[in-house]
């Protein structure tokens, strides 16, 4: 592992950052001043990025990476193919060449705990907009602010702007749609739609807008009167939503159907399902779709594999290897017949078809690549952080008083940090890792089952406030019993020993691994973002983060 920062960058960010701490001088103690200034020049010297709170939850700078740090959860593209847009399940979003795959901006949302950031680029390529809790309109030349609305604390699931650039319609959980009309950006109209949950919305090429929620399906004319809806039988969870070119029909990808499904458009009745010949040996889902742009093809992607080798006298697959996720194309708009496209170990998120024919594949890496017609690679996007996720090697471990913290690496010594020397170094001294205790998950009282979220347990007893869909990925129990915490993939949890709750921390991506240390005075924890926090275990406040990268 390397650890080289932005060279260029750190004289700049160190003297903006002891200007900003010689102004809060009066709001701390100039000991402690003095120690976060000497402690982000040596941490910046060292290739890290320091995130320190100013205020409660007020930050002194925002770190911008070449890429994102968390799953890409969304892309679009401008009518010529010429921009790509990716927004993360954090707070960025991200504008690129498509030809090349060089970032051009980087836009920040005010939301940094969103799980899910829409975004959207004008078919010219003059604006891109995006929102969580507040809806953000940008100029891609100038990068300044055009427009912004808040939404009353309520979500906004989807954004799509009209194939001329006039109107972006929103989607807002819980609230039903909006429509701006963005010569002026003023509030056009508001469709009323049942229930509209987590939606999904197309425009076809004459302006009239599909939109799908979990329990119908509707289509509003180019003046945004409902023409017509459908109600479906069983109740889904739309992921994905795609107009093929002519506007004759809408494919529907979602969480609880393996296929996509495909209506006709003046009917809302289902047309057909693409499928495969079930002796391939593929196993999965495709729940993202889309349409290519000469009306050829569907594509759609997802958790499908392929779980053997093949031999290239397949016509559908061509020796992949084993376990490759796949890209599925089904010839005749999803009619005709399948290939399947490997795409290596991408876990796939957002999925979008360019102008020439080319494929953008978004990942919750992450990561996205370009594909050429052909299937082929063009360019592959990969974050510069050292992240803790999905690497079942990495282990995290505080001392005693957590001014050292130990992380493993699979394949490498492990690396310990040190707050008071400011050292980063790798260990080779066994006698010297002894100091650092693993996390603790089993007491009389409390037992953490680390491999179910519904087996951590109070007495025998389910902890009761786990939110709906929430995954415990870590957990560590303070050495005097008294307390322990929990890491998932929507908060941290620090809870008594008969299981009340003191505090909970909602975190932008998951935590991966957390550790109390030895006096139970400090909680640490590694993300999935590749920083490392340290939080206090009576309160829950954010005490110092550090964030590595190559």
């Amino acid at each position: 592992m390397t650890y080289a920062g932005v060279k260029t960058m750190q004289a700049s960010c160190i003297s903006t950052i002891k200007s900003l701490m010689l102004k809060l001088r009066d709001k701390m103690p100039a000991p402690k001043t003095l120690f976060l200034v000497k402690l982000v020049a040596i941490t910046l010297s060292l290739g890290w990025s320091v995130c320190l709170p100013a205020q409660e939850n007020k930050y002194v700078f925002l770190r911008n990476l070449g890429m994102h740090e968390t799953a890409i959860i969304e892309t679009d593209a401008d009518a010529y193919g010429k921009s790509i847009l990716t927004s993360s399940r954090g707070n960025s979003v991200k504008l690129w060449d498509a030809e090349s795959g060089t970032l051009l901006r980087t836009f920040f949302s005010e939301d940094k705990t969103a799980d899910n950031l829409p975004c959207a680029i004008s078919p010219d390529g003059s604006t891109v907009a995006f929102g969580s809790q507040k809806l953000n309109a940008y100029s891609t030349r100038s990068g300044q602010l055009i427009f912004s609305d808040g939404h009353k604390g309520e979500r906004i699931t989807a954004l799509k702007f009209s194939h001329d650039g006039k109107f972006l319609a929103v989607s807002i959980r819980d609230e039903g749609l909006r429509i701006y009309e963005t010569e002026n950006w003023v509030l056009e109209k508001m469709p009323e739609i049942e229930n509209p949950g987590l939606s999904r919305m197309a425009f076809d090429v004459a302006g009239w807008l599909a939109v799908v929620t979990a329990g119908e399906l509707l289509f509003f004319d180019n003046r945004f009167n409902l023409n017509k809806s459908t109600r479906f039988e069983n109740k889904k969870h739309p992921v994905s939503l795609a107009i093929s070119p002519g506007g004759s029909y809408f494919a529907i990808g979602s969480w609880n159907a393996d296929f996509p499904e495909v209506y006709d458009s003046r009917s809302l009745e289902p047309a057909y399902s693409p499928k495969f010949d079930q002796s391939l040996p593929i196993a999965g889902s495709f729940r993202h779709v889309a349409y290519s742009k000469d009306s050829r093809y569907l594509y759609a992607a997802g958790d499908a594999r392929i779980h053997e080798s093949r031999e290239s006298s397949d016509t559908a697959i061509t020796g992949s290897p084993r376990n490759d996720v796949v890209l599925g194309r089904w010839s005749s708009m999803g009619r005709g017949g399948f290939t399947a496209i490997p795409t290596g170990s991408l876990q796939v998120s957002a999925l979008m078809a360019l102008p020439g024919g080319e494929i953008v594949i978004g990942s919750q890496g992450p990561e996205f690549i370009k594909l050429n017609p052909a299937g082929q690679e063009v360019f592959v996007i990969r974050p510069q952080s050292n992240r803790f996720a999905d690497d079942d090697a990495v282990k995290l471990r505080v001392n005693a008083n957590a001014d050292e913290v130990l992380i493993f690496y699979q394949g490498q010594p492990p690396l310990r940090f040190s707050l008071k020397d400011r050292t980063l170094e790798h260990l080779t001294d066994s006698k010297t890792r002894t100091r650092f205790g693993p996390p603790q998950q089993s007491t009389p009282n409390i037992r953490l089952n680390l491999q179910s979220s519904d087996s951590i347990l109070l007495k025998g007893e389910t902890v009761p406030w786990l939110e709906p869909g929430e995954k415990v990925l870590s957990g560590d129990i303070a050495d005097h019993g008294l307390c322990f915490v929990l890491g998932s993939n929507k908060n941290i949890y620090c809870a008594g020993r008969y299981g009340d709750l003191i505090w909970k921390l909602p975190v932008h991506v998951p935590a991966r691994y957390v550790n109390i240390s030895g006096n139970a005075r400090v909680l640490v924890a590694a993300l999935d973002d590749g920083s490392l926090r340290w939080y206090d275990t009576g309160s829950g406040q954010l005490l110092l983060s550090l964030f590595t990268y190559d």
